[in-house]
């Protein structure tokens, strides 16, 4: 078990050193979170698991994503740090990654959980959208949900949100009636499932019409003789009264996280033996060990 420790900590040595180098993280924050996630990856290697393991460590490393987020984006808007540096996929993408591996590794060992399924596609969807255009190997939702499907054909809400994924996010009603008619061939006693093909028919048709509409205006507005200046529209911002609150428990959770690490920092003396980041993941698998037990 320790040698399998190891062997994921030595994956993050690239990462965590990247985030010191480039101030994102203190040293002794380095520490904290090299100490907190081998404190995690041992109570998930056990033979027997908690999935309570599983989401504490998700939930962790969710916060320290988003703290990561705040301080780049901070970064980004005071240009000392170059775009080249911050684009890296070790730095932009490397907490996704991670997070991506935590939920592998628990499907893996609770496969019939559907409420993790989804919380694994959920997550799918947020990062295709933040990080797929820096990340060739970024997770594809269509792929998380056949698995899905796959294990829970049975789950009729798996089969809704790959239906509108494919009509929404893919701009594909074909395909979404594909899935909706293998949904009804699997489950042919869910009226939801008609009730949502009924939906996904009209919204198709909508799309249909509101296209055609369109290029007959183009045409007409072609074949016009005389064009009348139409002043540019004035955008009215309308603000969303929960954004603000949103932004504040947002901002709050990174305080405690930041507190959180800073709580666990070692004494001065440490500081100024100024031991690497790769040193301190190095550690021999029984060091690693008696440091987890301690």
């Amino acid at each position: 078990m320790a040698d399998k420790v190891q062997a994921v900590l030595e994956r993050m040595s690239i990462e965590l050193n990247l985030l010191l180098k480039n101030k994102v993280f203190s040293r002794a924050e380095i520490r904290s979170i090299v100490r907190r996630r081998t404190h995690f990856e041992y109570r998930i290697a056990r033979n027997r698991p908690d999935r309570l393991d599983f989401l504490r460590y998700l939930k962790f490393e969710a916060r320290l994503e988003t703290l990561r987020r705040s301080r780049l984006g901070g970064l980004a808007a005071t240009a000392t740090t170059s775009k080249h540096v911050l684009d890296s996929p070790y730095i932009a993408n490397g907490g996704v990654r991670h997070i991506n591996f935590i939920f592998e590794r628990a499907l893996l060992k609770f496969p019939g959980d559907s409420e993790l399924w989804a919380s694994y596609i959920e997550f799918c969807v947020k990062s295709s959208r933040t990080n797929f255009e820096h990340d060739p190997k970024a997770i594809r939702v269509g792929k998380a949900l056949g698995r899905a499907l796959q294990l829970h054909p049975r789950d009729i809400r798996l089969w809704t949100f790959a239906a509108r994924w494919e009509l929404d996010h893919n701009a594909n009603a074909q395909n979404a009636r594909t899935v909706l008619q293998r949904a009804i061939r699997v489950n042919p006693k869910e009226p939801e499932l008609f009730l949502e093909y009924a939906k996904t028919e009209l919204l198709a048709a909508e799309r249909v019409e509101a296209a055609i509409g369109k290029s007959s205006k183009h045409d007409k507005d072609s074949k016009s003789k005389t064009t009348t200046p139409i002043a540019p529209a004035t955008a009215t911002k309308v603000k969303d009264a929960a954004a603000p609150v949103e932004e504040e428990e947002e901002e709050e959770e990174d305080d405690d996280l930041v507190m959180e690490l800073e709580s666990q920092k070692e004494p001065e003396g440490d500081e100024e033996e100024g031991d690497d980041t790769t040193a301190e993941l190095a550690k021999t698998p029984g060091e690693a060990s008696k440091t987890s037990k301690a």
